[in-house]
């Protein structure tokens, strides 16, 4: 079974976002592990990190349903990011 892939504007990402304490637009993706668990994947403000990390952070919901963020944790880079999705869409190296 394939993962399935929804397309959305900076916009849907906001409250996951406001979370993280970034803008909507850093926000790469994110997968809804269940109705409690997000988790997000971003990048830092441009010129903070000038490796271009790539950042994964898991979210839940409190009590009151508002999305609290766990700790983040660097991933590798856009470059990474980048040759991976290359690789699985059998264009890239390593295919």
């Amino acid at each position: 079974m394939k993962p399935e892939f929804e397309w959305h504007k900076a916009v849907d990402f906001a409250e996951v976002a406001e979370a993280i304490g970034i803008p909507t637009t850093q926000v790469a993706a994110i997968h809804f592990a269940d109705d409690n668990v997000i988790v997000a994947i971003y990048t830092a403000e441009p010129g903070d990190h000038d490796d271009h990390t790539v950042w994964t952070v898991m979210l839940r919901r409190d009590a009151d349903g508002i999305l609290i963020a766990g700790p983040s944790n660097a991933r590798g880079t856009i470059g990474d990011m980048r040759a991976e999705i290359e690789r699985g869409l059998g264009q890239g190296p390593g295919v």
